[in-house]
This record gives C-alpha cells, structure tokens and sequence, in this order.
C-alpha cells in the first residue's frame, strides 16, 4: 500500500496530502497556518511542501531523483529497502525515502518490502 499520513484525523496518501499543502502554500498561506488548518506540526508541513514540490516535478531535485531510480531499479531486482540502504550506504530516513520517491517515478502498488 502507497505511504499514508494521518491529517485532521484521517488516512490518506502522502502525496495527496503533500498536494493539499503545497495548494494552501499556493494561496499565501504560511507553513504554520497550513499546519494547523491540516493538523500537522510545522515540520511536518515543511517535509510534505518539499515532497510536493518533487512529485510535481522529480527533475526539480537532481540528487533525489537519482536515489529515486536507484531505489526503482533496486526494487525491480527483488531489494528490499534494507538492502538498499546497505548498498548505498544511505541512512535509514534517507532510503526511506528514496524508496517511498521510486512510487513517484514508477507507481507499482508495491509495499515497503523491510
């Protein structure tokens, strides 16, 4: 199953949350007035604004990007994420989320294969 966040209480896929923040972003609205408006800390906010920004558009974010299709090709291979992140040798928080960005690249309906 696609990541998921709990935002005013209820399930939904990061990257429709991500795209609801980046929207209020949009209309001027500050990371703080975003996160209480969705019921997310503000550093919560600042990590989804990042995340929408790339969903929008991988290119916009060379490095992630890479780590991204690396993590796609790893996947494709029969990896999981924890073998990913010893070959790469990438922190957990950083191949997490090069793994959970492989979904943008290539959406697969794929789980977190720990």
């Amino acid at each position: 199953p696609a990541l998921r966040l709990r935002c005013r209480g209820v399930a939904a896929p990061r990257r429709d949350i991500a795209r609801e923040a980046l929207g209020l972003q949009g209309q001027g609205r500050s990371r703080a007035e975003i996160g209480q408006r969705m019921s997310l800390s503000e550093a919560t906010v600042k990590m989804l604004l990042r995340d929408a920004k790339f969903y929008i558009d991988p290119a916009s974010d060379p490095a992630r990007r890479r780590l991204a299709c690396a993590a796609a090709a790893a996947r494709r291979d029969g990896a999981t994420r924890a073998k990913f992140q010893c070959d790469q040798g990438l922190s957990k928080p950083k191949s997490t989320e090069a793994w959970k960005d492989a979904d943008v690249l290539e959406p697969s309906g794929t789980s977190d294969n720990d």
